[in-house]
């Protein structure tokens, strides 16, 4: 009986199988545009032409051959390629194979075309710098504005990470208005948007010079409807983190924006409190002494802080504004290190340390900001102005004692009053040569004034010797002043060229504030740097193109580096500045080639002079650490890109480099010289659980390979996590689950010096558990920039 069953299911389910293939028809053909294959190009169906709803999918092979299989029926097939006009025909598909032999597309830079990003079809209209693509109907299937950004051809979103296939960076704009944030701080503002405000979406490849100094950074402008010409709202959210070992984050945010007929207004507050801990472990090894720090290390950081902007458009390239920002954390963060020593022919000796440090940090910035256009040809003017002040005030409290004894032998308490504040002035002319806006001239300077004074004392007790008192006040004021020219060329809408040349002096002045317990001399200083540019771009086809690039760089040292008073962290461990430190520079040439927009592979050959690095060397049984421009490296290296988007469910994005480097460094206390190579690969897939987009989620890892330096030889490094968002009541209601740091690598390796050896094995990231939930009251948020300039931002990361 039971064979007779299985007998009949088996010859049904056979039926049905041949039933199913006699009602199923495949298509298949070869495309090229008159010379040589296509490869990727995107082949689909439509059976409906009203709604256009894609029925199957598929992309062009390397041998630029498809084959696509769908129900028996009449279909509209077509196939499309950025850079060449679209191909449709109408066809009737049978049972069976159908052979269409060549398609030939016509390639065109004027005329829109279609291409296929997580199978829907997007029609795109190119431009001489980049591409528009109109989204009014793309935003009904978009949870925000970050989330409709996948939807663009070239735009790849990972996590919280927005990039531009080809480009290293990438700029915002909202309307008129920059965003100059990195990737990751973009992200959350893009998703307080609804993207039914979004009506277009531009991508530019060649941004103005103030924009794009580096020749890497591509700019992309949210153009937002009519409705948001009258509109207020806003969001609330809040977010938590959990992980092991007290590490935990728990804040809350929200925005609130008003906008009427060219006046913007919006105020931005946030508050969060965070617990963190993590292991160092370190150990200093000579022929006759070992000494081992074991340092595990936890405390809380708690931050509160509020944005706001007034913005008011008179012209259509025209607008006036004031934004500030003003921001507290508070610090407050326990060390327990225990210390052993031991010399051959003694016994170990084992120290116990307890070492609080407390900080409050207020900061606040103001900037105003003017752009107008003038000419007949559209010359436009740039100018920001800018505020800021940043305050650090902290304590450090020491005690250190013998595991075999009950009282301290080295108590030290040590207050630090730390005050920057400066002015920044940016100002730039846009000048086009021609009108055909092909040639165009770009001058200005970028200057900021700084002021920092330091008040620091250090009393000590010791269980033997006297008491000892320190009292350190300085006084740090800095002048930068950076002129710039540069060139932009057009040539053919196939090919252009940027010339630049920009000179940076920085005058610095060090004295000391009344009486101190250390004499330390005035230091004047200045450092200048002639640093030349060149970007080139040529693209033979549509879905080719080769970039040259070629770009000069300083970065400044941070002023804990410089100065110079000396302060204890344990018994044996002490840190003291460098006045003579000079800024680091870097040289870098790029060659880079992009296929079909998915495809993009760099040769890299980057040099870096004077860099500064942090040295610790053994002095009697002390261990000093000192900064120092202590070597210099040479690096040449391929990195690769690779992203899928044909697919309606997944994206994958693929990257990797692979180089050799070489260290040289002229320090008595490190190797002359180093090789090795340094490798990494990291990839993201990025999920659609359901038709209309309201279920994602992601997997993420990286993995980068042993690095060798003269100062270190750093072990792998890897990192993996997954989440996923859930978007509910009209795509208003937001929440997120993550976790992080699920498989993640302690930060450890070796350093060999003359005479000794420092290893050292230390945790930082632990597995944490993320989970966040935002509401849109409204359709909006804030439309204006975060306008702190970037040399407000770079004076407030050193000091």
């Amino acid at each position: 009986m039971n064979k007779i069953l299985f007998s009949i299911i088996a010859l049904f389910l056979l039926t049905m199988t041949l039933s199913a293939q006699n009602n199923q028809g495949t298509v298949s053909g070869e495309i090229r545009d008159g010379k040589d294959v296509i490869v990727g190009a995107s082949v689909f169906l439509i059976q409906d032409m009203e709604t256009q709803e894609i029925v199957q999918t598929t992309i062009s092979e390397n041998n630029g051959k498809f084959s696509i299989t769908a129900p028996v029926g009449e279909y509209a097939l077509c196939v499309s390629f950025l850079g060449y006009a679209p191909h449709i025909q109408k066809m009737h598909i049978t049972a069976g194979k159908i052979e269409l032999g060549v398609i030939s597309l016509q390639e065109t830079y004027e005329e829109l075309q279609t291409v296929v990003v997580l199978g829907r079809a997007v029609r795109v209209k190119t431009q001489p710098d980049g591409f528009v693509v109109n989204v009014k109907e793309l935003r009904e299937q978009a949870n925000d504005a970050l989330d409709l950004l996948k939807l663009i051809p070239k735009v790849q979103i990972k996590g919280d990470q927005l990039s531009v296939i080809g480009k290293e960076k990438v700029l915002v704009k909202m309307g008129n208005v920059l965003q100059r944030v990195d990737a990751s701080d973009i992200a959350s503002v893009l998703k307080g948007y609804d993207a039914g405000l979004i009506d277009r979406v531009e991508v530019i490849t060649l941004p103005p010079l103030r924009y794009d100094p580096d020749g890497n950074t591509a700019m992309i402008i949210l153009h937002t409807s009519s409705v948001f010409r009258e509109y207020m709202g806003g969001m609330i959210g809040t977010e938590e983190m959990w992980g092991g070992k007290k590490n935990f984050r728990i804040g809350g945010y929200g925005s609130l924006l008003y906008n009427h007929r060219g006046l913007f207004a919006s105020i931005a507050p946030s508050i969060n409190f965070n617990g963190s801990k993590y292991l160092e472990q370190q150990e200093y090894q000579t022929e006759n002494r070992l000494y081992k720090v074991h340092t595990p290390s936890s405390g809380h950081y708690n931050y509160k802080g509020i944005r706001g902007n007034l913005q008011y458009e008179y012209g259509d390239k025209d607008l006036v504004g004031l934004a500030f920002s003003w921001n507290k954390k508070k610090y407050d963060n326990q060390f327990e290190s225990r210390e052993m020593a031991s010399f051959i022919g003694a016994a170990e000796r084992i120290v116990d340390n307890q070492n609080t440090y407390k900080s409050r940090e207020p900061r606040f910035t103001a900037t105003a900001y003017w752009e107008t256009a003038f000419g007949k040809r559209g010359n436009q003017a740039w100018a920001e102005f800018s505020y800021f002040n940043l305050e650090n005030n902290s304590q450090t409290n020491y005690v250190g004692q013998e595991s075999s004894s009950h009282s301290p032998f080295l108590e030290y308490t040590e207050d630090n009053d730390l005050n920057t504040s400066g002015l920044n002035l940016n100002n730039e002319y846009s000048f086009y040569l021609d009108n055909d806006h092909k040639y165009l001239l770009e001058t200005g300077v970028k200057s900021s004034w700084s002021f920092t004074k330091n008040y620091r004392t250090h009393d000590e007790n010791k269980s033997q010797g006297s008491a000892i008192h320190q009292k350190n006040n300085i006084k740090w004021d800095e002048l930068i002043v950076a002129p710039y020219v540069s060139s932009t060329l057009r040539f053919s809408e196939r090919w252009w060229m940027r010339l630049g040349l920009r000179y940076v002096g920085t005058k610095s002045y060090l004295r000391q504030i009344g009486k101190t317990s250390i004499d330390i001399p005035e230091v004047s200083m200045y450092n200048d740097a002639w640093l030349p540019t060149f970007h080139a771009s040529y693209s033979p086809s549509s879905h080719h193109q080769v970039t040259l690039t070629f770009n000069s760089a300083i970065e400044r040292p941070k002023f804990k580096d410089l100065n110079p008073f000396v302060w204890q962290i344990n018994e044996y461990s002490f840190y003291k500045g460098n006045t003579n430190l000079h800024p680091q520079k870097y040289y870098t040439t790029s060659l880079g080639y992009t296929f079909m927009d998915a495809l993009s592979i760099r040769g890299r050959l980057k040099r870096g002079l004077g860099i500064i690095t942090a040295l610790s060397t053994m002095q009697g049984q002390q261990v000093y650490t000192q900064m120092e421009n202590a070597q210099n490296s040479l690096f040449l290296g391929v990195e690769a890109e690779y992203y899928f988007d044909k697919l309606s469910w997944m994206n994958v994005s693929l990257d990797g480099y692979y180089g050799r480097n070489k260290y040289t460094s002229t320090n008595p206390n490190l190797l002359s010289e180093t090789q090795g190579n340094e490798w990494g690969v990291s990839g993201y897939l990025d999920f659609t659980f359901n038709e209309n987009r309201t279920w994602n989620g992601y997997i993420s890892g990286e993995y980068t390979g042993r690095k060798h330096t003269t100062v270190a030889t750093i072990e792998p490094q890897y990192d993996f996590g997954v989440g996923m968002s859930y978007f509910l009541l009209n795509r208003r209601l937001s929440i997120s689950v993550a976790g992080m740091n699920l498989l993640s690598s302690r930060h450890k390796g070796v350093s060999h010096r003359q005479g000794y050896s420092i290893s050292f094995n230390n945790r930082y990231n632990y597995p944490t558990l993320y989970f966040s939930v935002s509401y849109k009251f409204s359709n909006a948020k804030d439309k204006s920039a975060s306008r702190t300039s970037k040399a407000t931002q770079d004076i407030e990361r050193r000091f």
